[in-house]
């Protein structure tokens, strides 16, 4: 082996040290975008555990809305036809908000409920004004008698009638079932 002279001895050295520290800088930046990712993730789990903890606190506030809400659900004796029952109901609404009923029939939907809990889906045909339509939904919404929800409202307005309105809209009427039935 030839020996180096000083000059190359420096040269070489500093190659050596010029690759070091562009292996510690290239090292730190593979680093700082983990720490980056990382930060992230513990942003996004710190949000996760405060809106945990957000509802965990408002579990009273929603125990007290579904005691509300279960009361006003009916319980319904295996004598009565259901869905009469509650067609004739959705009418005399309509009837007292001056909705005229086109059609209304009984529609199957997913079954996701409970066992003490039942529902029944109508879609409902309907024509009225448009003060009428506010009025009827806002008597299926404070129906005291059960727990009527409209899922789904469509309409528009009659081009020989002006300001009226024809359009349908899905109706979820929720009882309980009654403890005889099973």
């Amino acid at each position: 082996m030839a020996k180096m002279s000083l000059k190359e001895k420096a040269i070489f050295t500093g190659i050596g040290i010029f690759l070091l520290y562009a292996a510690t800088v290239g090292f730190w930046f593979l680093r700082s975008s983990d720490r980056t990712v990382a930060r992230k993730r513990l942003k996004n789990e710190e949000a996760k555990v405060k809106l945990e903890k957000d509802t965990i606190s408002k579990a009273s506030y929603w125990q007290d809305r579904y005691e509300v809400v279960a009361e006003r659900i009916r319980m319904k004796k295996s004598d009565k036809a259901k869905d009469t029952e509650w067609m004739r109901a959705i009418g005399d609404m309509a009837d007292l908000n001056n909705i005229k009923i086109d059609e209304i029939k009984e529609t199957k939907g997913e079954d996701e409920w409970s066992g003490e809990m039942e529902r029944i889906i109508f879609d409902v045909k309907w024509t009225g004004a448009m003060e009428s339509v506010v009025k009827f939904l806002y008597s299926l919404q404070n129906y005291d008698k059960g727990v009527l929800d409209v899922q789904t409202l469509a309409f528009a307005p009659l081009t020989k009638q002006q300001g009226f309105l024809k359009g349908s809209m899905t109706i979820v009427c929720m009882f309980m079932k009654d403890e005889e039935e099973d």
